[in-house]
């Protein structure tokens, strides 16, 4: 039985093969893989018009998926724009995002300082050993008493 593919993959494949071709770098100059991402699309949508092709659908959420994927990180690229998002937490390939946007109430440095504190306390435990690390995320080594 055939495989049905989507607009997006023909498009998506299309596109890599023409960056292969021409030598394109998608990374360090994206220009001219955003001018051929929408060339392919224009194209692909005159073809469609006559074909078993399937639909383009939204034109520029395809180009912005096809730059996702060919000239970014795929899925993830949409949260590494997005201003809102401070963090992204992948803990399995096949597992959904963890994302955590922008507080409403941002911390001051001596709030950061002292929310393993406050947690070790409510928990009624003590802190050992270290409490921050020199990466923007807090560490915590919490032990009974």
């Amino acid at each position: 039985m055939p495989t049905v593919t989507s607009a997006l993959d023909v498009v998506d494949g299309e596109v890599r093969e023409l960056v292969r071709r021409r030598g394109l770098d998608p990374f360090s100059d994206p220009a001219p893989v955003r001018v051929l991402v929408r060339d392919v699309i224009a194209d692909y949508s005159e073809r469609s018009l006559t074909s078993a092709l399937p639909p383009i659908g939204d034109a520029e959420s395809v180009v912005r998926d096809v730059l996702d994927r060919v000239a970014g990180f795929g899925p993830l690229q949409r949260h590494l724009d997005d201003p809102e998002v401070e963090e992204i937490w992948v803990n399995y390939p096949l597992q959904p995002l963890c994302l955590v946007r922008t507080s409403v109430h941002p911390l001051s440095p001596h709030g950061v300082r002292t929310v393993p504190e406050d947690v070790a306390q409510h928990r009624r435990r003590r802190l050992a050993g270290p409490i921050l690390s020199g990466r923007p995320q807090v560490a915590v080594d919490v032990q009974g008493q």
